[in-house]
């Protein structure tokens, strides 16, 4: 049938020949075009990446978990800002999300409001007790760290609290109700809470208020489909309701909350939550490929995700590709650097942290010049050059952007996954285990110093948000959980989306590798081909094969569209449109 059609149209003449000759030319010279317009844009509509975000006009929530992230979005349709949502997101995950959710452990926040123009950095970590000489002097505490002797001063609350007096809009007791109807009536446990939970059963179990919220009577497990309820922290969440962050650092709750750790032999008191303050300040910012990036300065670990991209910086990565072997090479040699810079960071305000230094365009040029693709940099040249010369587990993260352009990355964690695994008695609030990160038996002589164990020092930490801004507003908001890795995950995001240009589903997707000193493997997530593992063992790499790596949750802000992308390496994770609350 074609051929008839070709054949009569020959007939018609010289001229229509050439038309004929020429459109398959024209055809060729508009797809070339056209992939390499789609190449520059990462454009979203034209199929060409396996993975695509949740997109949205009218505002954006990703979460690790769907209720949270699903009721952060109603709190956006109900007129509230990303600040609302954000707290609202935070104590929702504390019930939903116990492993990482929390109000008994602490974290950073990045805010931007866009009206004002202004990004602040809202550092609630934990915080060392006064008494904590008694946890240096006794081995045996340190060595407790699912116990109440592990304990850093909570600052989830006040973080919270000072997030939603500063720029909240919402009164704050409408955003804890949802929290409290979930713990209160119950929700319906997922496959995965039923899973993660029954996981840690032998540790939970030890401790026997942690074994009366999380197991049946009976000692049995919750089973996915089932409802799961917590009173004793709806209570708890009713307080802080009413009272704000009073209720936890002053009042009746504080009294209970502090006697139920006393009694289990913890060394927390009322004079520890009464000290602390969460601190409210200017974040660290830094440029890559013309990118103006803000993120959380010490003891967070924004200053070292700066220095890996400043590495990055000096290679043309879009160029070696994604995932071959020659960038997962100077990848890996990179992160060798950037966790080496991880010692200088350490808690104020024992410890002054050279940011300066770390963070320096020229400290990267001269580190840069060691890394070869054909051999691996050694122990000798990465302890050669100190940041000095150039001063001038689980947690779990969500983005939130609204309508009116603010937004807020907010990374927090009871540090290993259900943190000490026990709750303080008839408060319902499990406790994190954060002075385990005190590296007071560190033989690196730096890091005994930024991780000494003195009363009420701010404790370090590799959580690193991110607020990516382009032209002036915010185009990426991002963080993931992760441990020792998150500073290297963030570094990979960021590379997906501005180097290889995916778009952000995509570049959440993307495998991902692990790498720490020059002594330890360099780790790669199964899906990276195996095709590249002889090649970098030629290198001189010890290839270990490993588990997922974190799980970030991203949003870009694009013209007038939100771009969602929740990381499925975390079962449950969500993005949530505000255009889809119904």
């Amino acid at each position: 049938m074609v051929k008839i059609v070709v054949l009569r149209q020959i007939n018609t003449g010289i001229k229509g020949l050439r038309i004929l000759l020429f459109l398959p030319f024209a055809l060729i010279l508009t797809l070339v075009c056209a992939q390499t317009e789609l190449e520059k844009s990462g454009d979203l509509i034209a199929y060409q990446e396996i993975h695509h975000p949740v997109v949205g006009q009218k505002g954006m929530v990703v979460a690790q978990n769907q209720k949270a992230a699903e009721i952060g979005a109603l709190i956006l349709k109900q007129g509230g800002n990303a600040v609302d949502a954000a707290v609202g997101i935070g104590f929702s995950l504390a019930v939903t999300l116990p492993q990482a959710g929390n109000i008994g452990g602490g974290g950073f926040m990045l805010v931007h409001m866009a009206q004002s123009k202004e990004t602040i950095a809202i550092d609630y970590y934990g915080e060392t007790p006064g008494k904590i000489a008694r946890y240096e002097a006794d081995p045996h505490k340190r060595d407790q760290q699912f116990s109440y002797q592990n304990i850093a001063i909570p600052g989830t609350v006040a973080g919270l609290w000072a997030a939603h007096q500063h720029f909240g809009k919402l009164p704050w007791h409408v955003l804890l109700a949802p929290a409290i109807a979930l713990a209160k009536d119950g929700m319906v446990l997922t496959h995965e809470g039923a899973h993660v939970i029954n996981q840690r059963k032998a540790i939970l179990s030890k401790n026997l208020e942690a074994r009366k919220i999380f197991f049946k009577q009976n000692g049995e497990s919750y089973r996915m489909g089932e409802i799961f309820t917590q009173p004793d922290l709806a209570q708890s969440l009713m307080q802080i309701q009413a009272q704000g962050a009073n209720a936890f650092y002053h009042g009746e709750l504080a009294k209970r909350f502090i006697q139920g750790i006393q009694q289990k032999g913890g060394t927390l008191s009322l004079a520890d939550l009464a000290h602390y303050r969460v601190k409210i300040q200017k974040p660290i910012w830094f440029n890559y490929r013309g990118y103006h990036i803000a993120s959380m300065p010490p003891p967070a670990g924004g200053i070292v995700l700066a220095a890996i991209m400043n590495l990055l910086e000096q290679f043309p990565i879009r160029k070696l590709g994604s995932n071959t072997a020659s960038s997962i090479h100077l990848l890996a040699e990179i992160l060798k650097l950037g966790h080496y810079d991880f010692h200088w960071v350490g808690g104020s305000s024992q410890w002054k942290t050279p940011s300066k230094g770390i963070m320096s365009k020229d400290y990267a040029k001269k580190r840069a010049q060691w890394i070869k693709q054909k051999h691996l940099i050694s122990q000798k040249q990465v302890e050669s050059k100190t940041p000095m010369h150039y001063e001038d587990t689980d947690t779990t993260h969500y983005s939130v952007a609204d309508k009116a352009g603010n937004v807020v990355s907010n990374t927090y964690t009871l540090s290993a996954s259900f943190g000490a695994h026990v709750v303080a008695p008839q408060t319902g609030i499990l406790l994190n285990n954060s002075l385990r990160n005190l590296m007071n038996r560190q033989t690196h002589p730096v890091r005994k110093k930024s991780r000494a164990p003195l009363p009420y020092k701010r404790i370090s930490s590799t959580i690193t948000p991110v607020i990516v801004f382009k032209k002036g507003k915010p185009w990426l908001v991002s963080g993931t959980l992760g441990g020792t890795h998150i500073m290297g995950i963030m570094a990979q995001l960021l590379s997906n989306v501005i180097d290889h240009r995916f778009n952000i589903a995509e570049a959440t997707m993307r495998p991902r590798i692990h790498q720490l000193y020059t002594d330890t493997p360099l780790k790669l997530e199964y899906a990276i081909s195996e095709d590249v593992i002889p090649i970098l063992a030629k290198k001189g790499h010890l290839v270990k094969r490993s588990y997922t790596m974190g799980s970030t949750q991203s949003i870009v802000l694009e013209k007038d569209y939100f771009y969602g992308a929740a990381d499925s390496r975390r079962p449950n994770a969500a993005a949530i449109s505000v255009d889809a609350v119904s």
